[in-house]
C-alpha cells in the first residue's frame, strides 16, 4: 500500500566527526558518497513533528561534509528499527528498508528510495498481522526473461529480501523471500512473498541438549552471480539450515511480476553450537570460497563467531575488543581466514 509523504527535512551541512550510530546501515556507491542510517529521538529534534518514539535518518557524506534527510515514513506512530540500503547506480537511486511494529507481534516491512533530495511514497509488503524481524536485502543486475522465443538475460536491478516471520495466528515461523524489481528508478512492490521452505526442505536433525534455535531465525543473503543469489535460511521444525540458489524470472518482457526460481538446494549438516544473547541481537553471515559459511555476533567486548566448513561445524570462537582491535578489523580478520584456510 501507499503512504502519504509526511515530511523531508535536510539539515545545515555539519562537520563529518558527526557519526552515525551502531545500529545504522552503511552503503558506499561508486562516486565516493558514503550513506548510513541512524535512529534519532524526538527530544534531540524540538523542531521535528514525529509521533513515533524514534525515527530514522539518512546521512549523506562527501568528503568531509554530511547531509542529514529525516525518512519521512518513519515519522508515523510506532517503532522503526532495522534499517538496510540498497542502491541502483544508473538511476543514483537510494532504497532504504525498514521494520515498521505497532505492537510486539505486529510489524511489516517499509521501503521507500531516495534520489536527488526527495523522496518517494513509502511502500509495504506483507500484512501487519505478522511479527517480522532480522531483515536482510542483497542486490542482482541481470534477469531471465521468458521471451517468444526462449529465455535470455537482460539489464535488471532487482533488490532480494529475506526476513523471519512469526505467524501470530498459527504460531508458525519462517524465514520468507521477497524480490522488488526497479524499472528506471521505481520500485515494484511484491505481488507475493515465499515461504523459503518451498525452496529447500528435509528430514528433522538431531541437536545437543539445550540447543538455542535463535540462530535458526537469522537468514543471509549472497549475491552469487549478476543473476542469482544464494539463502542461506534455517527451520526451527527440523532444526536444520539450508542453502538454495534463487534466480528471478520475469514471465514475459512487459510483465511487471518477478518469480523466483529455485537453482539448488544445498542442505548444511548438523546446527552451530552458537547462541544469541538477547532478542536485540543481529546475527550477520560472510560467505566464503566452496560454500564455507561464517555466522558472527558483535557485542561491546568480542565479535563472537563459528565456521562451517567441510560438512560440520566448527566449535564457536570469539575475538576480544579493545583499542588495537575494532569490531570492523575483527570481521575482516574472519573473512580472511574464512577464504584462506
Amino acid at each position: 500500500m501507499t503512504r502519504k509523504l509526511i515530511l523531508l527535512l535536510a539539515l545545515l551541512i555539519v562537520p563529518i566527526a558527526a557519526s552515525a550510530s551502531d545500529d545504522g546501515w552503511m552503503l558506499l556507491t561508486n562516486d565516493g558518497t558514503l550513506y548510513t542510517v541512524e535512529r534519532a529521538w524526538p527530544a534531540d529534534y524540538p523542531g521535528v513533528a514525529a509521533r513515533s518514539n524514534s525515527f530514522l535518518i539518512l546521512n549523506e557524506r562527501r568528503g568531509d561534509q554530511i547531509v542529514r534527510y529525516i525518512v519521512p515514513g518513519t515519522l508515523a506512530a510506532g517503532v522503526h528499527t532495522n534499517p538496510t540500503l540498497a542502491y541502483d547506480a544508473d538511476s543514483k537511486t537510494v532504497f532504504l528498508f525498514w521494520q515498521y511494529s505497532q505492537t510486539v507481534l505486529h510489524s511489516e516491512l517499509y521501503f521507500t528510495s531516495f534520489s536527488n533530495g526527495s523522496w518517494s511514497p513509502e511502500l509495504t509488503f506483507g500484512s501487519g498481522r505478522n511479527s517480522r524481524s532480522n531483515l536482510r536485502i542483497a542486490v542482482t543486475r541481470k534477469v531471465t526473461v521468458n521471451g517468444p522465443t526462449g529465455q535470455y538475460l537482460m539489464p535488471e536491478v532487482d533488490i532480494h529480501a529475506v526476513w523471519w516471520e512469526f505467524d501470530t495466528a498459527t504460531g508458525k515461523q519462517t524465514a520468507r523471500y521477497a524480490i522488488i524489481a526497479i524499472e528506471n528508478g521505481q520500485m515494484i512492490a511484491p505481488s507475493e512473498t515465499y515461504a523459503l521452505s518451498e525452496f529447500g526442505d528435509g528430514p528433522k536433525q538431531q541437536v545437543e541438549p539445550g540447543f538455542n534455535t535463535d540462530i535458526l531465525k537469522h537468514p543471509a543473503l549472497f549475491v552469487t552471480a549478476p543473476d542469482t543469489v544464494d539463502v542461506l535460511f534455517g527451520n526451527t521444525e527440523t532444526n536444520a539450515f539450508h542453502r538454495v540458489t534463487l534466480r528471478p524470472m520475469k514471465p514475459g518482457l512487459d510483465a511487471r511480476i518477478r518469480i523466483p526460481v529455485g537453482v539448488k538446494d544445498s542442505p548444511l549438516t548438523g546446527s552451530p553450537r552458537f547462541k544469541a544473547t538477547s532478542a536485540e541481537d543481529r546475527i550477520a553471515a560472510l560467505n566464503g570460497d566452496a560454500d564455507h559459511v561464517v555466522f558472527y555476533l558483535t557485542d561491546r567486548d568480542a565479535v563472537h563467531y563459528v565456521m562451517y566448513k567441510n560438512g560440520t561445524w566448527a566449535s564457536p570462537q570469539a575475538i576480544a575488543l579493545d583499542s588495537q582491535v575494532s569490531s570492523d578489523a575483527a570481521v575482516a580478520a574472519i573473512r580472511r581466514m574464512l577464504n584462506e584456510q
